[in-house]
């Protein structure tokens, strides 16, 4: 986690208060999630904007949900426990196979939800591997050294490193296909910026 005058400055913290309904949904997903982790001994990771904000320390956007990976078994274990907690864990055609959706967002779109459950592996290289609509995202070493645990918001959980959420973000665009939105952008312009601020 990060303390900088320059990042405060740059990319202002957001009172917990001031969250809208998705956002705080997204931050009840991710408490129970890595809590749930932490007492079952799950290996599980988090990725995109919600782990950008964690090297920050604080929210410094809304989100619309979380994502996380893990390991098939360990994503089966989370669907059950989720389930428990009384949320709907679903699978669109668009991604079947690939990945769980939680809770979804909006009748009309079951793409939009509240936490995408990722299924990763690692290649015959050791390359984290996750699959997204029918390609696959990779990244350039394993899961464990690409993340870092990080008490984010009163939970301890593992979370991409900058260096690989960059390889993430550009890789949903380079790899998997999706198109360039100017959120993402602004993920990778962050991203860039928390990385430079490490150098000096």
């Amino acid at each position: 986690m990060m303390c900088s005058p320059n990042l405060e400055e740059k990319y202002p913290p957001m009172p917990l208060d001031a969250l809208d309904e998705r956002s705080k949904r997204s931050l009840i997903l991710y408490k129970e999630i890595a809590s749930e982790a932490l007492t079952e001994g799950w290996v599980v990771y988090f990725l995109a904007g919600f782990a950008i904000d964690a090297h920050c320390g604080y929210f410094t956007r809304q989100h619309g949900d979380i994502d996380l990976m893990a390991d098939s078994l360990t994503v089966e274990r989370i669907k059950v426990f989720l389930e428990s907690k009384g949320h709907v864990v679903y699978e669109p055609e668009e991604v079947r196979g690939e990945c769980y959706k939680v809770d979804q967002a909006r009748e009309d779109k079951p793409m939009y939800c509240h936490a995408d459950i990722h299924r990763y592996w690692e290649d015959e290289f050791g390359r984290a591997t996750m699959p997204s609509h029918g390609k696959l995202l990779k990244f350039s070493t394993n899961a464990r050294d690409a993340s870092v645990e990080i008490s984010f918001l009163g939970v301890k959980a593992r979370f991409l490193k900058l260096e690989y959420l960059l390889e993430e973000k550009i890789g949903w665009h380079n790899q998997v296909g999706l198109k360039v939105r100017q959120k993402n952008l602004d993920d990778i312009e962050k991203i860039k910026f928390l990385i430079s601020i490490l150098k000096d």
